[in-house]
């Protein structure tokens, strides 16, 4: 996928899922199973970002992300980051198999990105 149409896939995907207006502050924090149950219980949206300090495509993808986590329109997101390397169990509990990958959820997941390839 091209870093453009991923651009587009996570604004159209979040976009979709932010129609309320704002009413909480911007949240980032590390993953953990009690952290997605709390954002889960709150209602939030909730991006997670699984990625490695390695990986030349999370490079690509932290700045998007960080000017996503930035625009008012997200300001009441919970972004949760997973190391692939140190968090493995939690990769496997979501189902992923590899860095670089953005799973947006609410009460369900509305999709992945894996891959971006410029």
């Amino acid at each position: 996928m091209k870093r453009a149409e991923f651009l587009r896939f996570a604004a159209l995907t979040m976009g979709f899922i932010l129609a309320a207006p704002p009413a909480f502050a911007i949240t980032e924090a590390k993953f953990t199973p009690q952290s997605l149950a709390d954002a889960q219980k709150a209602g939030k949206p909730i991006p997670v970002h699984i990625s490695a300090p390695w990986c030349p495509i999370c490079a690509m993808q932290h700045p998007i992300l960080k000017s996503l986590k930035a625009a008012p329109t997200f300001m009441h997101v919970v972004m949760l980051d997973v190391d692939f390397d140190s968090q493995k169990d939690d990769v496997r509990t979501l189902g992923a198999n590899m860095q670089s990958t953005l799973i947006v959820q609410s009460v369900m997941i509305l999709g992945r990105i894996k891959t971006i390839t410029l």
